[in-house]
């Protein structure tokens, strides 16, 4: 596991962590598996500020992935620091879209993006079903917020072999 490090910002929807030694692969590099096992941690804190929390899902209810897409764009190694700011680009009833992008605390340039499509579900029909409405109101307020900023490059991107 990471050594979580103090976010100085105390935003939900900004994380601060430092890579693992045991997620690098053999090329010396993060292991690709583990860009999304970075987000999952940053995705928990922000889940959290949302009202989906160990109490939410001890009451019988999850998340499942629906579709994820990865940018790679810059080599991260162990035992940096890297953070990780979320980008809530909506919410419907029952589901969550966002993109989380990596960045070395120093450097500007992006190392990678992962955009996910989340639904919320109900462990007992392993159906989905709405957040409640506590949950998706402040969903709704913080996708609000992230609309106002600038949307990440790469967005809602499809996969396109160029030439």
């Amino acid at each position: 596991m990471g050594t979580s490090v103090a976010d100085p910002t105390n935003r939900p929807d900004h994380f601060v962590d430092v890579v693992p030694t045991e997620w690098i692969d053999r090329n010396g590099h993060l292991d690709t598996i583990h860009y999304k096992s970075l987000v999952d941690r940053a995705r928990r804190q922000l889940f959290d500020y949302l009202g989906l929390d160990r109490g939410h899902f001890a009451s019988g209810f999850t998340l499942f992935n629906l579709e994820m897409h990865a940018l790679y764009e810059r080599e991260i190694f162990g035992k940096e620091t890297i953070c990780i700011l979320s980008h809530v680009a909506g919410g419907a009833d029952k589901v969550i879209h966002s993109f989380h992008e990596i960045f070395r605390p120093d450097d500007p340039r992006r190392c990678a993006g992962i955009e996910l499509l989340t639904l919320h579900v109900d462990q007992a029909t392993r159906r989905g079903t709405p957040f409640p409405p506590a949950i998706a109101a402040r969903l709704q307020q913080i996708a609000a917020e992230h609309s106002a900023r600038p949307a990440p490059q790469g967005l809602s991107s499809r996969i396109v072999l160029r030439p």
